[in-house]
């Protein structure tokens, strides 16, 4: 288990290392006025099986550097996790139901030519983000409830607010569609996965983005 204090520095390394990518870039940003510095995107991610999980998170970045990126963005994510709650009294499963909003904030370093041109390796780029997501479930947790879920916590009925955190590291793929568009797909792995985390590790992506 990774504890609180190894997270921040994990944290801590994996920008850092972003950051030296960038100040080691010798590629000049393109665009000179502060529009030509922005991307625009929206990802959307699925899956599905014992939990099904629908995202769409539209985002905004800026161009550091031609291959460095920071930005910020929503999310908004449905869940349902089949067969979670268990009425010990009976026996009885309910799903569990959520719609969760969400915000984060990432960095990206694009290889872009980094490579020989023919190399595919030149559309791959990492990206590392701090997710804070929220959502309202309709049981509680009460050691003298009656339901428990797959992990063996005791529930009430009522509403609790359930906040996550996560930090989330990867890579991903991107083709140009177009002038300055793009599609991309992008595989992370949440190192802050917890039971109440409305999805399962690996996090696959899939992005439609404009300003690269």
């Amino acid at each position: 288990m990774i504890t609180s204090i190894n997270k921040k520095k994990l944290h801590l390394i994996l920008i850092g290392t972003l950051i030296s990518f960038h100040v080691t870039a010798q590629s000049p940003s393109k665009g000179s006025r502060f529009v030509d510095k922005l991307i625009y995107e929206t990802t959307l991610g699925v899956q599905f099986g014992t939990i099904t999980a629908i995202e769409i998170s539209p985002l905004i970045g800026f161009k550091i550097s031609e291959p460095f990126i920071i930005g910020a963005g929503l999310t908004y994510q449905y869940n349902k996790y089949r067969n979670f709650y268990m009425n010990i009294e009976n026996g009885s499963l309910y799903d569990r139901k959520v719609n969760i909003i969400g915000s984060r904030f990432f960095a990206r370093y694009y290889f872009f030519n980094s490579f020989s041109e023919s190399s595919l390796l030149n559309k791959l780029f990492l990206h590392a983000e701090y997710e804070h997501l929220a959502y309202k479930q309709n049981y509680k947790v009460d050691s003298n409830g009656k339901f428990v879920d797959v992990f063996g916590i005791p529930y009430s009925t009522g509403n609790e607010t359930i906040i996550i955190p996560g930090l989330l590291v990867g890579a991903g793929i991107k083709q140009n569609i177009g002038i300055r568009t793009y599609a991309s797909i992008l595989f992370l792995y949440n190192l802050n996965e917890t039971n109440n985390t409305p999805y399962r590790n690996p996090v696959v992506r899939i992005g439609l983005g404009y300003g690269l």
